[in-house]
Parts: C-alpha cells; sequence; structure tokens
C-alpha cells in the first residue's frame, strides 16, 4: 500500500513539476483558455490517480483480510491436531500402563508355574505321595497354564491395539 502510494505521489509530483514548467513555458504564449484546458487534464489525472490509489488500497486490504482468515483457519486447525495428539498420548500411555501390569501378571504367573512345576517333578520323584495330591498339584498347574494363556492372549490384544494406536498417530500427523 505505501509503495504504491509514494509511485502515485511521485507521480503526483512530476505533474505537478510538469505543470509548472508548462505554466511557465505558456505564461507568455498562452491565454486564459489554454491555462484552464491544463488545469483541467492535471485535475483529471489528479482524479484517476485518486481512483487508482483508492483501488490499490481496497485490494491490499481484502487481501490482507483474507489472509487473516486463512491464519486463523490455519490456527484453529492446528490447535484440533495438537489437542487429537494429546488425546492419542493419553491412550497410548494407558495402553502402556495397562501393558505393564499384564507383563507383571504373567511373569509372576510364570514363576508361581515354575514353583508349581518344581513342586510336581520332587512330588514325581517321590513315590509316597498320594493320588489326590498328585491330581490337586496337576488342577493348580492347569489353572496356572490358563491363566497364563489368557493373559498372554490379554498381551497380544494389548500389543495389537498399541501398534494401531500408533499407526493412527502416525496416520494424522
Amino acid at each position: 500500500i505505501y509503495a504504491k502510494r509514494d509511485q502515485y505521489a511521485g507521480e503526483m509530483d512530476k505533474l505537478r513539476e510538469e505543470l509548472e514548467r508548462v505554466q511557465v513555458k505558456n505564461q507568455s504564449h498562452s491565454s486564459e483558455g489554454a491555462l484552464s484546458s491544463l488545469e483541467d487534464d492535471r485535475d483529471n489525472q489528479m482524479n484517476q490517480l485518486r481512483e487508482q490509489r483508492d483501488r490499490a488500497e481496497k485490494e491490499n486490504k481484502e487481501k490482507k483480510e483474507l489472509h487473516e482468515r486463512e491464519l486463523a483457519e490455519y490456527k484453529m486447525k492446528i490447535h484440533t491436531y495438537e489437542s487429537e495428539v494429546e488425546k492419542l498420548q493419553v491412550r497410548l500411555d494407558r495402553s502402556y500402563a495397562e501393558k505393564d501390569k499384564i507383563e507383571a501378571k504373567l511373569e509372576f504367573s510364570q514363576s508361581e508355574l515354575g514353583k508349581i512345576k518344581a513342586e510336581l517333578d520332587k512330588s514325581q520323584g517321590d513315590q509316597n505321595i498320594k493320588y489326590n495330591d498328585y491330581n490337586d498339584t496337576r488342577q493348580k498347574i492347569t489353572k496356572f497354564e490358563l491363566e497364563i494363556e489368557r493373559l498372554r492372549q490379554e498381551n497380544d490384544r494389548v500389543h495389537i491395539e498399541l501398534e494401531r494406536s500408533r499407526d493412527m498417530g502416525y496416520q494424522r500427523q
């Protein structure tokens, strides 16, 4: 806007200089009618320059308003994406926490299974173990094996969900 304004101001200065030069030259040679004609030309040219300046200022104002609207829209989109990323991060953190809990349970169950298997091995080596004790121990092992299998499946499910969450997070970025 300022550059165009300065340009128009420069053009107006040139026109004034030209007018003064013509006026000085024509003062001795021209009549009142010629001077009036030059003044009319000057006024017309100044009006045209003002109109051009006004149009340029209006165009620049419209461009600025459009730019500001677009900037506001981009800021809103960025805020929306940041909010979505935060939500996904919370879900990811929860998934990690749940995964850690499941892994801890799995480790405990495996430890218990190891102990029970050791007890079973000891009891199998001992010929004097009653059939009912053997049967009870076997049931505990089966129960723990089922628990381990359930925990493994749960762990696999959490890993799959975690991968999906990551994939969704990367796709949205």
